[in-house]
């Protein structure tokens, strides 16, 4: 499924061989030539989608057994994969820059719908990854999945506290550790997530880029990747905080935590 995918997404590019020639674009911009994509662009794509499922396979082994091991809780998703997607959005904008300078004349803007078509695939596994992840939280609350005791017993006597105040009172039991202490007061009801909002995205910069730069208007497309620019550097800086774990509690899974944090990243960027 995943290979039909990429092919998917690579058929909607015809990459050049020798000199930089004209095609047909995508059927939603039919009647249309630009500039073809630059070579090897298939690769990124390939190694993007690679990084992904493998992101998603780490996922999905976390809590099966009914138990979270110091080494699970530490599981991260691969940093490249969030960079690689910085880099492609960075490089699609400066091509398609380089061609509203030129009038067309150098540059590219198929790299920008490619990178857009990725970014919407990406963005709607990711959101489902982070339902997964709550999911997970919601099982660790009841004590369905249990965090084992030697990881609870590293915490601080603060943060066992704020963790007995998170569970529900059916699980405290599931953790001797935590037994003469007093749940911490305004702990009950955690902030999950601080720096990730999935439902109320607040812009989406790759999209509104695409058709002005596709119909070669040029003042659009100049405009809109102006806007698209700093915002996009704005969006990288707060991936890169929340990665660090800015908010973080001890009991959110690394995985968990830095999940959402890719799903706010690149739905921001599609």
């Amino acid at each position: 499924m995943r290979l039909t995918k990429t092919v998917r997404l690579l058929a909607a590019l015809v990459l050049a061989v020798g000199a930089v020639t004209s095609v047909q674009v995508a059927p939603a911009f039919a009647g249309e030539s630009v500039l073809v994509a630059p070579a090897g662009l298939e690769g990124q794509i390939g190694m993007l989608e690679s990084k992904l499922d493998s992101i998603e396979a780490t996922g999905q082994g976390l809590g099966r057994g009914g138990t979270l091991s110091s080494a699970d809780m530490k599981l991260s998703p691969d940093f490249e994969y969030a960079a690689g997607m910085n880099r492609g959005m960075t490089s699609a904008l400066a091509s398609a820059k380089l061609a509203v300078d030129s009038k067309g004349a150098k540059g590219e803007v198929a790299s920008l719908k490619a990178f857009e078509d990725l970014a919407v695939s990406h963005e709607s596994r990711l959101a489902r990854l982070a339902e997964e992840a709550d999911t997970l939280m919601s099982r660790i609350r009841m004590g369905d999945v249990v965090i084992e005791a030697r990881e609870v017993a590293s915490w601080s006597k603060a943060d066992r506290a704020a963790f007995k105040a998170f569970l529900s009172p059916q699980a405290w039991g599931k953790y001797p550790t935590l037994a003469e202490l007093t749940p911490a007061p305004g702990a009950a009801a955690p902030r999950a997530f601080a720096a990730v909002d999935l439902k109320s995205k607040v812009c989406s910069l790759a999209a509104p880029c695409v058709v002005p730069c596709y119909n070669k208007d040029w003042g659009a497309c100049l405009s809109c990747i102006v806007r698209a620019g700093p915002a996009a550097v704005a969006a990288w800086s707060r991936f890169q905080s929340c990665w660090n774990g800015a908010g973080k509690s001890k009991w959110t899974p690394l995985w968990v935590w830095r999940i959402h944090c890719l799903a706010d990243f690149v739905a921001k960027l599609a």
